[in-house]
């Protein structure tokens, strides 16, 4: 009997000693050729998802972005809860494209637009200081509560909502969507009502669990299992995964987003879009702020060929890409607050210029801005909110 359990002991001992030497090696590799997928995601009661505080990471999926969450869950850096004296504080809602872990905090538009601001005469000796509460795949939903729940507190001047008209509307609907881990609100007899049924959902749930928590933890160490947990990622082709680096983002899924309501599903999105919008601005004017929106631009709406574009919307059937924009804009007129439309604007710069303003060596063209895509919407936008807004 002894001598069985020999047997079969040392084959086992050998079996795991091989498989740690495995992992350890694997680690070791990894960690020598600089590779990581870290995650700075965690599960929001709230939100249904929110960046974890105290993250720090590298990000190379698309561009490259050092990646440094605040003790406050921010993509930005320490900011005091009480406003500082002689502060004028602008906060930033807003999706992948104001988290934007394609390129460093340095280079974001909102980053750049604190320091062109700073030149603004209208601030009387004010210094700009603009907090980033943007958390990619959120929702114009998601982007309501966040103010509620967070950048309220900080007692903003000014709230700028960054509107991404690539998906925002179709976000907003749970029937176009699909996401059942995430609120929504939905328009009853004229008045938003919050739907968070999403806290029961099973798939939410198992991302509080326990067990989920170990798993988060230990990827926050283990290069192997990150590297594991990318691979199911793109099996999924996309789907979001349990606890995947960074939510899949559709920046323009079917071309819908540029064209009247054709359906009741689309026109149900919209009058829940411009509701939303308007909830905003009416929460914030009672907080004793200002809100304003910026349109911001999708890559076929400012690709520098004309021919690009007018394709695009050749095929689309649409006079141009613009209808979005328009009516973002007629809205702001009805309710009384801002909008700047930054896409017209950047078509025509990036067409005289002959640059893009979207993606990156390896998709030119496609995807969220490039460095010179945030440093020039920084720039319209601190001139818009100069001559305009702040007073």
């Amino acid at each position: 009997m002894v001598r069985f359990l020999q047997q079969l002991l040392v084959p086992a001992l050998l079996l795991f000693a091989s498989i740690g030497l495995m992992v350890v090696g694997a680690e070791v590799f990894l960690r020598i050729a600089d590779i990581s997928y870290p995650v700075w995601y965690v599960p929001d009661s709230i939100t249904g998802m929110a960046l974890r505080p105290g993250a720090e990471a590298i990000q190379r999926r698309e561009g490259f972005g050092r990646i440094s969450i605040s003790s406050a869950g921010l993509r930005d850096r320490e900011h005091a809860l009480e406003k500082p004296a002689g502060k004028y504080r602008i906060a930033i809602l807003g999706d992948s494209y104001a988290e934007a872990v394609q390129v460093d905090v340095e280079q974001t538009f909102w980053k750049l637009l604190e320091r062109q601001l700073s030149a603004c005469s209208r601030l009387a000796g004010r210094t700009p200081e603009v907090l980033n509460f943007g958390v990619s795949g959120f929702s114009t939903a998601q982007e309501l509560l966040t103010f509620r729940h967070k950048a309220r507190t900080y007692s903003p001047d000014l709230v700028l909502l960054a509107f991404t008209s690539g998906n925002d509307v179709r976000d907003n609907s749970r029937v176009l969507d699909g996401d059942s881990t995430v609120p929504y609100f939905v328009v009853s007899d004229g008045r938003l009502t919050l739907d968070d049924s999403f806290r029961g959902d099973p798939a939410f749930r198992a991302r509080e669990s326990f067990a989920a928590g170990a798993f988060l933890s230990a990827l926050r160490y283990s290069r192997t299992l990150q590297l594991i947990n990318e691979f199911r990622r793109a099996v999924k082709s996309g789907e979001l995964a349990l606890f995947s680096a960074q939510p899949t983002e559709n920046l323009q899924k079917g071309g819908e987003e540029y064209q009247p309501p054709h359906n009741s599903d689309w026109a149900q999105a919209w009058d829940t879009t411009e509701a939303l919008l308007s909830q905003i601005n009416s929460e914030v004017r009672e907080s004793g702020a200002r809100f304003t929106v910026a349109t911001l631009s999708n890559p076929g709406q400012v690709n520098p060929s004309k021919d690009v574009r007018e394709s695009l919307a050749a095929r689309l059937d649409v006079p141009d890409l613009f209808y979005p924009e328009r009516r973002v804009a007629a809205l702001g007129m009805r309710e009384g607050f801002p909008v700047f439309n930054l896409a017209p604007q950047l078509q025509q710069i990036a067409s005289e210029r002959e640059i893009f303003l979207h993606g990156f060596e390896d998709a030119p063209g496609a995807g969220h801005w490039n460095a010179e895509g945030h440093r020039i919407a920084g720039e319209l936008l601190a001139e818009m909110l100069c001559n305009n807004v702040i007073e």
